[in-house]
């Protein structure tokens, strides 16, 4: 098995519960593509590229390791502007299209023409299974600069359990008669590397404001005779 490049596309929603302390969401898209390739019977090459969408919801606990609302701090400096974090959380991982294409090469006795066989893609989709739960962790800095943050981040998420439903792994004859391939069990994890713009949707504004009570003058009578 090989990994491929793939690319993920998402919107970020973050919201402070204290200084150093966030949650997130981020609605995404996720193209995944990986590589199995085997020779059997000593001179048949098999090779099946499998590519999957996905339609994910991660939502993790956010630490930030400096306090990102020190508006005292000296913006000038470089230092001030950069804050590492780590987070961890779960994806709903939600398999949308799964296609694969199986690809055959047979070299044959000495002097017999070689044959190549490639496929049409197959939809994989109905032998795996759609939905997923995965663990996330990533580690992450940001740059801030005004109201607006750079952020690049190297993020990890695992699967559990494998992703071929056992039922339906012999349900294509025609990959498997005529091209040679046949899933084993195996699970997908994910790796990746984002670069994030984010701007906050607020103004800043008092986070109370007290009013106080107009004194009160107090008439006191003093008794002149009185000694």
């Amino acid at each position: 098995y090989t990994a491929k490049y793939g690319f993920q596309l998402g919107i970020v929603a973050q919201r402070p519960l204290t200084k150093h302390l966030d949650i997130g969401i981020e609605p995404s898209f996720r193209l995944s593509k990986y590589q199995y390739s085997n020779t059997i019977i000593e001179y048949v090459n098999v090779t099946f590229t499998e590519s999957q969408t996905y339609l994910e919801m991660p939502i993790y606990l956010k630490w930030n390791f400096k306090n990102k609302f020190n508006f005292m701090r000296d913006r000038r400096s470089f230092k001030n502007k950069i804050f590492p974090y780590i987070t961890a959380g779960a994806t709903l991982s939600m398999l949308n299209k799964s296609s694969g294409i199986a690809l055959r090469l047979d070299g044959g006795a000495e002097g017999s023409t070689p044959l190549t066989l490639e496929s049409v893609p197959y939809d994989m989709k109905p032998a795996r299974h759609t939905q997923k739960i995965m663990p996330m962790g990533a580690l992450g800095v940001e740059y801030k600069s005004g109201r607006s943050t750079l952020a690049l981040e190297v993020r990890y998420m695992r699967m559990l359990g494998t992703q071929v439903k056992p039922a339906q792994r012999y349900a294509n004859q025609e990959l498997l008669l005529k091209y040679g391939y046949t899933d084993n069990d195996f699970r997908i994890h994910n790796a990746s590397i984002t670069l994030a713009f984010m701007y906050p949707l607020y103004k800043a504004r008092p986070a109370s404001q007290k009013t106080f009570a107009k004194p009160r003058i107090l008439n006191v009578e003093h008794d002149k005779d009185k000694k």
